[in-house]
């Protein structure tokens, strides 16, 4: 019979808010069993060292075959490396929410999943930053829109 591991999975999840506009986005990442974070970017699966303001942490443990928790977690490394990156529907949340899943453990919390209509306001704060809009002008015409 094969010993079980106590395997460590922990997800920081960071507040990033623009002080020109009201919403909030969230960003998250992964450490599988104390080794670096790592989150997915526009270039697949990548390291982590901790920048934003950490507002929440989530640490679960599994006993599992070690082996097993490592096969699992290379599979969704190697899985959500060759995805393309969206913003609104395959992002930095969306591999963590399906790692913590993986691992039978509630998904993100939704509170911090940045999806529907959160996403259009980050969208939309992005463009209006980039565009040159003034604050003022960005809530405006983001209540229009």
């Amino acid at each position: 019979m094969t010993a079980l591991a106590h395997c460590k999975i922990e997800v920081r999840i960071f507040e990033f808010c623009s002080p020109q506009f009201s919403s909030k986005t969230y960003h998250s990442d992964i450490s599988f069993h104390h080794n670096e974070h790592v989150a997915f970017f526009t270039n697949g699966v990548q390291p982590q060292s901790v920048w934003g303001n950490v507002v929440h942490t989530i640490v679960e443990y599994k006993d599992m075959d070690s082996h097993e928790f490592w096969k699992i977690k290379e599979r969704l490394v190697n899985d959500w490396s060759e995805k393309d990156y969206d913003v609104a529907n395959r992002n930095c949340n969306h591999f963590t929410d399906a790692c913590l899943k993986a691992y039978g453990f509630d998904g993100l919390p939704g509170g911090y999943f940045s999806r529907g209509d959160h996403v259009d306001k980050q969208v939309w704060n992005w463009v209006a930053q980039h565009g040159g809009l003034t604050p003022k002008q960005a809530d405006k015409l983001g209540a229009e829109w």
